[in-house]
C-alpha cells in the first residue's frame, strides 16, 4: 500500500511539473513517469485485436532469442506503435493501452511489484531523475539504440530504457535481491526489443 502511495504521489508531482515546465502547448501529452502505469492500469484495454496481439512465435524468433529465454517464448506485438518484445512464456503479462501508450507489463515471480514494462507512447518519453542516476548507452540485438537510466534507493532498482526517437520505452522495477536473481533474463528482455516498422 504504501508502494502504491508513493508511485502516485511521484506520478502527481511528475505530472505538476511537466506542467509547469511544458505550459500545457505540447501537441502530444507526454508521459513523464513510467511509475505512473500503475494508476494507468484502470484503463487498460486488451480486447483490440486490431492493436495488439501476443503470440507463440518460436517459428519467426532466431535461434539465439530461444536460446537466450528459453525453450518457450512468447511474443507481444504491438501495431499502434509498431514494437515487439520477447519474453518467456512462463511469465505472467498484462496488456496496457491508455489514450497516450500502451504495452505489455512483464511481472516476475508472480508479483506484481517485480516487472518489466515495455510500452510506446505518443509523446516523448521524459525522466524526473536528478542526483545519483547513472546513464548507460543501451543497443538492442536488432540495433536499435537509446539510454538506460539506473536509480538505487531504499532496496529497490529502477531503471528507464528510452529508446530511438523517445517514443519507445520500458520501465524495470525490482527489489535489488529479486533483480539479482533474474538480472541474465530482465537485459534478454530488453535486448529483445525491436521495431517492427
Amino acid at each position: 500500500m504504501i508502494k502504491l502511495s508513493k508511485r502516485i504521489g511521484m506520478a502527481i508531482l511528475t505530472f505538476a511539473l511537466f506542467i509547469a515546465f511544458s505550459g500545457c502547448a505540447s501537441e502530444k501529452p507526454a508521459r513523464s513517469n513510467n511509475d505512473m502505469r500503475d494508476t494507468d492500469r484502470a484503463g487498460t484495454d486488451s480486447s483490440k485485436d486490431e492493436e495488439i496481439s501476443v503470440k507463440d512465435d518460436n517459428a519467426n524468433t532466431t535461434k539465439d532469442s530461444e536460446k537466450d529465454l528459453g525453450d518457450s517464448i512468447k511474443t507481444y506485438t504491438d501495431k499502434r506503435y509498431k514494437f515487439s518484445v520477447d519474453y518467456p512464456e512462463n511469465l505472467k503479462t498484462e496488456i496496457t493501452e491508455t489514450s497516450i501508450d500502451s504495452g505489455i507489463i512483464i511481472y516476475f515471480d508472480d508479483n506484481k511489484d517485480e516487472s518489466i514494462y515495455v510500452y510506446g507512447q505518443s509523446g516523448h518519453i521524459s525522466l524526473p531523475y536528478a542526483d545519483g542516476v547513472k546513464k548507460e548507452e543501451f543497443i538492442t540485438d536488432s540495433g536499435l539504440r537509446g539510454t538506460l537510466y539506473i536509480l538505487e534507493h531504499n532496496g529497490t532498482k529502477e531503471m528507464d530504457l528510452i529508446l530511438g526517437e523517445g517514443f519507445l520505452g520500458a520501465n524495470v522495477s525490482f527489489r535489488i535481491d529479486i533483480f539479482k536473481q533474474y538480472e541474465e533474463q530482465i537485459f534478454k528482455i530488453l535486448k529483445s526489443i525491436r521495431s517492427t516498422d
